[in-house]
């Protein structure tokens, strides 16, 4: 028989790097939501807000 111990080893090392690297990167993406939420906001306007120039 072949003993497959270092191999199951070797994943459960690799399904683990994968996991913290998803966690690195969906907390990575959160803070960039949240840097660029004062940023929107700042760019949204009224869409009104030059209906007054032409009247």
């Amino acid at each position: 028989m072949t003993d497959i111990s270092s191999r199951k080893g070797i994943e459960k090392s690799l399904m683990e790097t994968i996991i913290e690297k998803d966690r690195d990167f969906f907390m990575v993406m959160g803070n960039m939501v949240e840097a660029m939420k004062p940023l929107i906001q700042n760019t949204m306007h009224n869409p009104f807000e030059y209906d007054t120039k032409f009247t």
